[in-house]
């Protein structure tokens, strides 16, 4: 993976800062790295995980002006009960994502109502997760404070299904996420290439 144009350099930077500033301080390592550093910064500062759930909401509802938020539900999600604005978050996440996730395309979703709308994402190979090594941060950094995030702020459900096989993840924009207590990827045991699994030698079968 390489970094893009400038502006995802200004996206990175502006994420690592919102994360420097949520966790107090910022990356020994520069880049992409540095990003990967704060997020298991993160996942240490907090021992409840919902916790960190919560601080990466803050982060995401930090990085988006609010009038810009309300204007969005406020005018774009009662459009076709809601697919429209499924449809055009499933493209501004292609489009200004692939700098933290690495290759994705749009994707056919098929809707609660039986109808099909091209509101997914498929990530192919997760850079976060290629980089973070940690079924863990995958989790409570990125999926399921997302999909709060993006159903809470946005209006538009999502869920999001990471495959800790080959590293790709489904975005599904429109489509309504279960409770973490029944969402199968929540109890993913530690990935045999997670550092933190392989540092302690633990035998607990769960991420962190």
């Amino acid at each position: 993976y390489r970094e893009g144009p400038l502006l995802d350099a200004a996206f990175l930077s502006l994420l690592r800062n919102k994360l420097a500033q949520e966790v107090g301080r910022d990356a020994d390592r520069p880049g992409y790295d540095g990003l990967i550093q704060l997020s298991q910064l993160l996942m240490a500062k907090y021992k409840a995980k919902s916790d960190v759930e919560q601080a990466t909401v803050r982060i995401l509802n930090s990085m988006f002006p609010q009038s810009l938020l309300r204007l969005f539900r406020a005018v774009v999600l009662p459009i076709n009960k809601g697919k429209l604005a499924a449809i055009l978050s499933a493209r501004v996440t292609q489009a200004t994502c692939q700098w933290l996730m690495g290759t994705c395309s749009i994707s056919s979703v098929e809707l609660s109502d039986g109808t099909s709308i091209p509101s997914g994402v498929l990530v192919e190979k997760c850079k976060y997760l290629e980089h973070s090594k940690c079924a863990g941060i995958c989790i409570h950094t990125c999926k399921l404070p997302t999909q709060a995030f993006i159903s809470k702020e946005l209006g538009v459900p999502l869920l999001m299904e990471p495959n800790f096989a080959d590293l790709s993840c489904q975005f599904k924009f429109g489509v309504e996420a279960p409770s973490p207590e029944d969402d199968p990827s929540v109890s993913t045991p530690c990935l045999e290439m997670c550092p933190t699994a392989i540092a302690r030698k633990s035998s607990t079968p769960l991420c962190p």
